[in-house]
């Protein structure tokens, strides 16, 4: 986090290149302060973070680099705030700026932790809105969560790594839950998600082990980047709201065994299924039109599917090395088949 004072106008080149985990920025000034460069802030740096500015300025720092390059721009009251303020109570971290709202940034917290919505210190009560980046990776001595309805964002890698998680309420007032949050979660068995969520978002789930089922929220959308990679799922139901699978989603998923892809899905990603060994059947929904590069290769208990009515294309090797399918049928509409798209089918 940075706080720049109302005085300033001017920052060199580099001011803060390289800060890979500025997430951060509150920023008094009225007026846009004059960056040398775009390098002050690297993009790459702040496509994720937030910058927060004075009330009715927001148009001009969106207009202005470097300062639109950040992912977020938040109007505050700064007049009204009472300035960046942290404090810790039952153990969680908190910081709040504008003296109404504070976020959890991370703490000493062990068993079963409940994150509440709002927090009391020194007399005042703050609405908790947030789950910092990063704020309780690798914290081994987490048995399980719960997260309080009033919590609107979880962010990237918020409880990676917790190695002895094992159960997770997200509940409905959650709208953003990031990547890796629950990556490396070897021992999450149950996690409920919110309907607030339009995403599972990539890597989420990501070698949860004993993970083997999940019920997905009828309001997402789409199945990010190997957001069930090398997990425990055992079966997964695709509901009809989800438009698409992308890359790597259930990649290596090696207990599942049955797939119910939903009809509001028109693709499946590049691997999307690859190398799920125990795959036997997969019910497509009759909106997908398009199944990239080894989507379902080396699936070798794969006995049959079938294919939407719809279908344009069959990418590179996607059936390649489903040793067990004796039949399929190509529908009429498919004008393109990949490279080795069924080869070493040997049945």
């Amino acid at each position: 986090t940075v706080v720049l004072g109302k005085n300033l106008e001017y920052l060199k080149s580099g001011t803060f290149s390289n800060c890979g985990k500025l997430n951060k920025v509150y920023c008094w000034p009225q007026t846009p302060p004059y960056a040398e460069n775009s390098e002050t802030f690297f993009p790459e740096n702040v496509k994720n973070a937030t910058l927060y500015v004075p009330q009715n300025t927001k148009n001009s720092y969106s207009s202005t680099a470097p300062w639109s390059k950040f992912g977020t721009i938040t109007e505050l009251d700064f007049e009204a705030g009472v300035g960046l303020r942290l404090f810790t109570v039952d153990g969680i971290n908190y910081e709040s700026f504008d003296g109404k709202t504070a976020e959890i940034t991370g703490g000493d917290v062990s068993g079963d932790v409940v994150f509440p919505s709002s927090v009391t210190y020194e007399g005042k009560t703050y609405a908790v809105t947030t789950i910092y980046d990063v704020a309780f990776a690798k914290n081994t001595n987490i048995t399980s969560i719960v997260i309080a309805e009033g919590i609107t964002k979880i962010s990237d890698n918020a409880f990676w790594s917790c190695e002895n998680m094992v159960s997770a309420k997200i509940p409905n007032s959650v709208t953003t839950l990031g990547e890796y949050i629950f990556t490396g979660c070897s021992k999450l068995e149950k996690v409920e998600l919110g309907t607030g969520i339009t995403e599972i978002a990539n890597n989420m789930f990501k070698v949860c082990t004993n993970l083997t089922s999940i019920t997905i929220p009828s309001n997402v959308t789409n199945i990010g980047e190997s957001a069930f990679e090398s997990s425990g799922i055992e079966s997964i139901d695709i509901p009809d709201g989800i438009t698409g699978i992308d890359p790597y989603a259930f990649y290596n998923c090696y207990l599942l065994k049955s797939v119910k892809i939903g009809n509001g899905v028109t693709y499946i990603g590049r691997e999307a299924f690859s190398d799920c060994e125990c795959l036997e059947t997969v019910e497509m929904g009759n909106s997908v039109v398009s199944i990239w590069e080894k989507a379902f290769y080396q699936c070798f208990s794969l006995k049959s599917i079938n294919l939407s009515d719809g279908m344009n294309d069959i990418g590179n090797e996607a059936f390649a090395s489903c040793t067990e399918l004796e039949t399929i049928e190509i529908p009429n509409t498919v004008v393109l088949l990949g490279n080795n798209a069924f080869a070493d089918c040997v049945r």
